[in-house]
């Protein structure tokens, strides 16, 4: 199970409170959750590794209205 206090938050550096991104690397797989509207919506983005392990491939995408759906999101794709 995933949870929110896992992930490290990145700020943009010219709009920080409008646009960030929480993201996770755990056991080959990149979790990152992306808002560009100051928290209204979010992006879910679930990225795994390529059979060489050197460059990540795109799984799932999907958009929702709090953090915690993301969340829900990625732990229900990990089971």
């Amino acid at each position: 199970m995933i949870g929110l206090k896992e992930f490290k938050i990145r700020k943009n550096k010219q709009r920080p409170n409008f646009c960030y991104s929480y993201e996770l690397k755990r056991n080959g797989a990149k979790f990152t959750i992306f808002t560009m509207d100051g928290g209204n919506n979010f992006l879910a983005s679930l990225e795994k590794l390529n059979l060489n392990n050197n460059q990540y491939l795109p799984e799932y995408k999907s958009t929702f209205s709090t953090v915690q759906e993301c969340i829900n999101f990625f732990n229900s794709k990990q089971k």
